[in-house]
């Protein structure tokens, strides 16, 4: 009996001691991390000397070697480094625009802007491709520069800087050898749509520089998770998506070929009208009138046009912009051919109660 008491006893003890340990041992290391939250050497080094680690990191996955390069004190951050801290160090976070990044040394640095405490990393093995990725993500030309002399990979973020809209970034990027223009042009493309970002611009530059206008991108159109079924989709139609003239002229301009459908099954005359840019669907005939001839759906491109109620993602709040008729017409689009239900463009537009596009069809002789 007295045997069990007191290893009971012990136990506890011993589990008291170690609780208590490990409180203060965390205590060190917040009070560590506070340190290099303020620059402050002499409490890192204290605590640094009797054991406390190096690689300590607070809630919120931020390390005492990040928090002391955005102090700013350089000798603070040699410490760390010469005790063991981990210069390779990352966490998981999002961007501006929510989409995933790697939090690392280089944020922090860049964040400061202290050029000795970035030398020091660099000379310590801290990867410049990193630091580019930054620059870029600040829009720092200057810094992009200076990482790009230091060997960081041009190529590799070219996409990157593509999707941030950044041309004279990308010019320096392309400048420094960088060519991956295809995987640049869908990143972009994508990020204008998806992301609502105007990078016009850079779409532009891309296609410029010659970019494949005519490439056809692996989309999955099997919406279940149980199998993939994927169709070939011209680039293009995901340019006419963006409903950027600029973008679809700058395409035209350089000879793209008007075939294919999106994943929609829909062809390019389609996806110009639910565009609902009249000037789009203007450029896009002038190139080439024979796609006014195409039968859509046993519907002739007028009473489609008119009847269509799906815009683009199967928005069904989408109706036809009078304008986009008149820019049909404008080049020449028969007002009285039928569909398969017999109906002409008036008859068509009389069932859709669109008294806009009958006025302008009268106008046009109908």
């Amino acid at each position: 009996m007295k045997i069990t008491k007191i290893l009971i006893t012990i136990i506890f003890s011993l589990a008291l001691f170690n609780s208590f340990g490990f409180s203060q041992y965390n205590n060190d290391e917040k009070t560590l991390i506070e340190a290099c939250k303020k620059g402050d050497l002499e409490t890192a080094k204290k605590l640094i000397r009797t054991g406390t680690d190096v690689n300590t990191k607070d809630d919120k996955r931020v390390s005492a070697l990040m928090y002391a390069v955005k102090s700013g004190n350089l000798d603070l951050v040699k410490e760390l480094v010469r005790f063991g801290a981990d210069i390779g160090y990352y966490y998981g976070s999002s961007d501006d625009r929510g989409k995933s990044v790697n939090i690392d040394i280089a944020f922090f640095a860049i964040e400061n802007g202290n050029n000795d405490i970035i030398e020091y990393l660099l000379s310590k093995g801290a990867n410049p491709n990193d630091f580019l990725f930054f620059a870029i993500y600040k829009n720092d030309i200057n810094r992009v520069k200076e990482f790009i002399k230091k060997g960081a990979d041009a190529n590799y973020y070219l996409p990157y800087a593509s999707e941030r809209g950044n041309v004279a970034i990308m010019q320096e990027l392309i400048k420094a050898g960088a060519d991956d223009f295809n995987n640049s042009l869908r990143r972009a493309i994508f990020e204008y749509i998806y992301q609502e970002i105007d990078n016009s611009e850079a779409i532009i530059e891309l296609i410029k520089r010659n970019a494949d206008i005519n490439m056809t991108l692996s989309v999955d159109i099997s919406e279940t998770d149980n199998y993939s079924y994927y169709i070939q989709v011209p680039i293009f139609f995901y340019a006419i998506q963006t409903k950027n003239y600029n973008i679809v002229k700058a395409f035209l301009d350089k000879g793209v070929k008007l075939e294919g459908t999106n994943r929609y099954n829909q062809t390019v005359i389609m996806a110009a009208i639910i565009t609902n840019n009249a000037d789009i669907v203007r450029e896009i005939l002038k190139k080439d009138k024979s796609l006014l001839e195409e039968d859509i759906e046993n519907e002739t491109v007028l009473t489609w046009a008119i009847k269509n109620h799906r815009g683009f993602r199967y928005n069904d709040n989408y109706s036809v912009d009078v304008k986009v008729i008149d820019a049909l017409l404008e080049a020449g689009a028969d007002y009285n051919a039928k569909n398969s239900d017999g109906k002409n463009a008036l008859m068509t537009a009389a069932s859709e109660g669109r008294e806009d596009i009958i006025e302008l069809l009268e106008k046009y002789g109908a």
